[in-house]
């Protein structure tokens, strides 16, 4: 085996320029259909838990082996995808004229080293697992992700459904699970994913108190005199919406007045567990609004938060799985449409003529409007899906709050 040394720079300067960006679009590009979920986009996003994935094992969202087989053919083929990519345990060659081309498996110490700095210094300059640490960091953004992806895995499964019905009708055994080549997404317009998981977000803003002063607790921007006011409303509303903020439990002799179901060592128990217990994530059964999580300082309540998002998740699968299957005989028309497309464009750009261009905007036009108009089925159907079981969540969940708090008023009362 070759040694390079302590350090092998050439293996270094690949990995520090494999950002996970150019890894997707260079997918995008070998494989028209290709689409990552959204959890894989988000894991993706970042070059060290890229990197972890191949070696992590399917089942805990490691890489398929077919999705590496593919890589490494497609890799051998063409040397840019070479020199921006990374597989593992092959490493650049250093040659001054084919540097970051030719790929050894000869795994040396230097190489060793270079690749793991290589990638961690990437992690660090594009502030990769940094930005995804970030993003989860409000109970928002895991609402928003969870309700993508089960739109994603609902729009999968239809796929899926849909290839396994004309293997059975071919007398060919059904696949346990959509080839990775097939996954395509249900909603490529950002504006298109963002309206669509605006119930499930809205439902969590409203659970952890995101958009209203809860029982029991100060306003975020409190007035001296009264501290469930705020002086400053305009402030208070800003806090809320763009800081996330909530406020904070009044003390007990004020917290009874509008809490009366609530004792004296409940609130005290619940004030350790809130500040005693300094992990990130953690539960209780115990709640003053019931069980709940409490992730990074917000509190969900499970009756409140937790159920309306289960719901809200369980119908975005359904809406997106219902629109998928609906949609289908307009879909097969899209592909035809877009093969029509791609040969006007070769047309245009042959002929160059004003009659080519004008045929080719036309096409262009027409299937764009009809791109919108799938897409736009496809959200109406997953947001009343998902709205409808956010709307459910809430109500059922604020019922079976107010029979908990009844129940023990009463109790405490006897």
């Amino acid at each position: 085996m070759a040694e390079t040394g302590f350090f092998d720079i050439p293996t270094f300067q690949q990995r520090l320029g494999a950002t996970p960006a150019n890894f997707d679009r260079q997918l995008k590009y070998l494989s028209n259909l290709y689409e990552n979920t959204p959890v894989e986009a988000m894991i993706n996003s970042s070059p060290a838990t890229n990197a972890i994935r191949n070696y992590l094992p399917e089942w805990a969202g490691g890489y398929s082996q077919e999705f590496k087989d593919f890589i490494s053919e497609a890799r051998k083929n063409d040397p840019a995808l070479r020199r921006y990519t990374v597989e593992p345990n092959k490493y650049p060659v250093d040659n001054k004229y084919i540097r970051g081309v030719q790929e050894t498996s000869d795994a040396t110490f230097g190489r060793k080293l270079g690749s793991a700095t290589g990638t961690l210094t990437a992690d660090i300059a594009q502030d990769g697992a940094r930005n995804i640490w970030w993003f989860l960091n409000a109970p928002q953004a895991l609402t928003q992700i969870a309700i993508l992806q089960a739109i994603s895995m609902g729009n999968n499964q239809a796929n899926l459904e849909q290839i396994n019905a004309q293997r059975k009708k071919d007398g060919v055994k059904e696949l346990d699970k959509l080839p990775f080549n097939l996954k395509t997404s249900a909603l490529r317009r950002k504006g298109f994913r963002l309206a669509a998981s605006l119930p499930a977000v809205a439902g969590m803003s409203i659970a952890i108190g995101n958009t209203h002063r809860k029982e029991g607790y100060k306003a975020v921007v409190p007035s001296k005199a009264d501290p469930t006011q705020s002086d400053n409303q305009g402030f208070e509303l800003l806090s809320r919406y763009f800081l996330g903020r909530t406020g904070r439990l009044l003390p007990y002799s004020e917290f009874i007045k509008e809490r009366p179901d609530v004792s004296k060592k409940e609130y005290m128990d619940y004030k350790r567990y809130l500040f005693d217990n300094k992990s990130p994530i953690k539960a209780t059964m115990k709640g003053v609004e019931g069980p709940e999580v409490t992730f990074l300082g917000k509190s969900i309540p499970l009756s409140t938060g937790i159920l309306p998002l289960g719901l809200g998740v369980a119908g975005a699968f359904r809406g997106s799985r219902a629109a998928a299957t609906r949609l289908r005989p307009q879909k097969v028309k899209q592909q035809k449409y877009q093969t029509q497309l791609a040969e006007a464009r070769e047309a245009m750009d042959a002929e160059g003529t004003k009659t080519a261009k004008r045929k080719f905007e036309k096409l262009s036009d027409a299937y764009q409007r009809r791109s919108e108009s799938i897409e736009l089925q496809t959200l109406k159907s997953v947001l009343a899906n998902s709205g409808v079981g956010v709307a459910g969540g809430m109500a059922v969940g604020s019922l079976l709050e107010s029979m908990r708090r009844s129940d023990k008023g009463q109790q405490q009362n006897q």
